[in-house]
């Protein structure tokens, strides 16, 4: 995330064509705009050889914070972009989704997509460097992870949580 004059207004999801997505991150930092395009660590096999890669979170998506009154300019780029609609012409993403998934990003836990969750265990964390933070809890492989999802999108991220730092709610 970086900070600029446009910091005011909402975030909204800003479709993007696949593999775009750092191109217009780039773009909306030079014009002034605050985003934000979360990613994980993954690793590929290529032929002989087996690479470690960043991926978006959500891909074909990057977040953008921006008054609608100023919007005009976004939706001028040279890269395809096209705002989430939900029966609005555009829908704004709720701050503490956003906030949630940078706040995952940047805590040093191990992290990656999700299945967005159907109904599952509520919890929340209570200690370590996701205190505070609440989603569902996802338990496979012997592992617990927090689900925290970007209702809008109908995805979300897991980061792998120790079983002692979480409580039900």
């Amino acid at each position: 995330m970086h900070s600029t004059k446009h910091a005011d207004g909402r975030w909204y999801a800003l479709r993007v064509r696949s593999r775009c997505e750092k191109l217009l991150q780039v773009y909306l930092i030079g014009i002034g705009y605050q985003s934000c395009l979360p990613t994980y660590r993954a690793r590929r096999q290529w032929m002989d050889q087996v690479k470690n890669i960043e991926l978006p979170l959500f891909p074909g998506y990057v977040f953008c914070k921006f008054d609608f009154s100023e919007s005009l300019q976004l939706f001028r780029m040279p890269t395809g972009i096209s705002n989430v609609t939900c029966g609005n012409p555009l829908v704004a993403v709720d701050d503490a989704d956003v906030l949630a998934v940078q706040r995952i990003v940047h805590s040093g836990l191990i992290y990656g997509p999700g299945p967005f969750p159907t109904s599952s265990q509520r919890i929340s964390i209570q200690d370590g460097p996701l205190t505070g933070l609440e989603g569902n809890l996802l338990e496979s492989d012997g592992c617990s992870r927090i689900l925290v999802s970007v209702k809008v999108l109908r995805r979300s991220v897991a980061a792998q949580v120790n079983e002692h730092c979480f409580v039900s709610v």
